[in-house]
C-alpha cells in the first residue's frame, strides 16, 4: 500500500486524489500540505483528505 500511495503523492488529478483516500488514513498522512504545490496538486491534496 504504501508503494501505490507514493506513486500517488502528490495526487495530479482527481482520480488520483480519489484514490489515495480510498486507501485509507495511512494513506493520508503521508500527504504534504497545500503549501509550496502548484495551485492543482494543492487542490488534489485537499480533495484527497476530504
Amino acid at each position: 500500500m504504501e508503494r501505490r500511495a507514493g506513486e500517488l503523492i502528490p495526487p495530479r488529478n482527481q482520480d488520483e486524489a480519489r484514490e489515495l483516500a480510498e486507501l485509507g488514513p495511512i494513506a493520508l498522512e503521508l500527504l504534504p500540505g497545500p503549501e509550496g504545490l502548484d495551485e492543482d496538486s494543492a487542490l488534489y491534496v485537499v480533495q484527497a483528505r476530504a
